[in-house]
Order: structure tokens, then sequence, then C-alpha cells
């Protein structure tokens, strides 16, 4: 299987006319088709990645354990029998007094079996809350992915000094670049419009490789080389060109 020119994987070419892996534009007849966009084989990916970590997820049981009370024995006191030189009105008043203790010891009782099912609706109250609460939190949207300025030439600088890292500093954000327009790949080549931007001085050693989607397309072909344009995109790594994927122009201007 063919490698891509730029992302370096071994690939095969989306319905798109693209790298099954970073979306780069292969016009080459070179290259194996399969029935899929760039954009399905990035979802596809992306729920297969999803699907392992789920099941990682359910081999993992949180078990919550309820402790109930257990009810401890309840003694009773021994009462002496009276004597025979103790009169019958003592040994009465001795079995109320008695009597008292033994009436304090089933009322607690009663109150304890009582209490067990009430902490136990206690318990599954505060659980169901817990999953209401978590189930809110994934519901809120993600925020808006920040929206980073940067030139052409520090996309090169920092692509040069490590690729690695400048995929995991650009994550989760949109790259607005500033460059001119060295070359528009005609649509018979490419599936999705694009645009090869460079710096004024045309010094850089990777230009950028911007990739719209098709509704941009009547847009891409209003303009001309040399053109100055300023456009917004999301960072996809870098090996031939610097890759940016779905792109919007913000602004444009006409050549000097």
């Amino acid at each position: 299987m063919a490698n891509c020119p730029n992302c370096g994987r071994s690939t095969v070419r989306t319905q798109d006319w693209a790298c099954q892996w970073c979306g780069y534009p292969l016009v080459s007849g070179f290259f194996k088709q399969v029935s899929m966009t760039y954009q399905e084989a990035k979802a596809e990916r992306l729920s297969s990645w999803v699907a392992a970590e789920t099941a990682v997820e359910l081999e993992s049981p949180v078990a919550e354990a309820v402790a109930e009370p257990e009810a401890g024995p309840v003694g009773e006191p021994e009462t002496e029998a009276p004597t025979e030189d103790e009169p019958v009105a003592e040994a009465v008043e001795e079995v109320g007094e008695t009597s008292k203790p033994v009436a304090e010891a089933e009322a607690v009782e009663e109150v304890e079996e009582t209490s067990e099912p009430v902490a136990e609706a206690e318990v599954a109250e505060e659980v169901e809350e817990a999953i209401v609460a978590e189930a809110a939190e994934e519901a809120v949207e993600p925020s808006k992915p920040e929206i980073v300025p940067i030139t052409i030439e520090e996309l090169n600088r920092i692509c040069k000094a490590d690729s690695e890292a400048a995929e995991a500093r650009f994550a989760d954000t949109i790259l607005q670049v500033i460059g001119v327009v060295a070359r528009i790949p005609p649509m018979e080549s490419v599936e999705n419009p694009c645009l090869i931007l460079t710096n004024a001085e045309k010094s850089v050693a990777r230009n950028l490789l911007c990739v719209f989607d098709k509704q941009h397309e009547e847009a891409i072909n209003r303009l001309s080389v040399g053109q100055m344009v300023t456009v917004q995109g999301k960072y996809d790594g870098c090996v031939i060109n610097i890759l940016l994927n779905d792109c919007v122009l913000v602004d444009q201007t006409l050549s000097q």
C-alpha cells in the first residue's frame, strides 16, 4: 500500500480523493480507493476509539455497599424477689421501677428497626442525585475551540522543532493565518477546494495547504495567485506542507 506524501502513513484514497489519515489530496491513480469520504473515515476511527474506551469502563463495575446497623441484644435487668420480712408494697414498687428500662429498651429497638428503610431511602436518593448530576454534566455542550492567530513563519519554526509537540499544542484550537496564495489546485484533481499559501517573501520551507468544504468552492474560484488572504482552520499535521482542515476564508485583499 502506498504512503501518503503528507503524513507518511500507509494509506488509501477516499471518495473525495484524500488520504484516509490526514485528508491530504491524493491526485495520483496509484492509490487504492475506498468507498468512504475522509470525514467518514475520520468519524469511523473516532467511533472505534469511543467503543473501546466504553468497553474498558464496563469491565470495571463500581459496587456500592450500604452498611446496615446491627441491632444489639436488649438486656433485661434481673429483679430480686422480696424477702419474707419486706412489705408487699415495696415489692410492687420494685417491679414498677424495673419495668421502665424494659419499656425503654423496646422503644429503642423499634426505632432502630424503622430507621433501616429510612437510611436505605436516603442512600438511594443520593445515588439518584449523583446519576442525574453526571448526566447533566455530560449533556453540557463543549466549549468552542480557541482561535489562535499565527504566522506561516512561526508554524514552520514549531513544526521543524517538534512535529508531535506541535500537534499536542494546537489540539482543540482554530489557527488563523495570513498568507499569499501560491497555488489553487484545479477541482478536476481534488474533490474538495484547496488553497496553497506561502509567506510574502516565499521563503518558508513548508507552505500551508488549506482544505475547504465544497460549499466554499465558489469563493475559492474567485481568488487568484498572489492574492493575500486570511484563513482559519484546524491544524492536522505537517510533512511536506502544513495541513489545515475545515478551513474558512476570513478576509481577502487584492494582490499588490
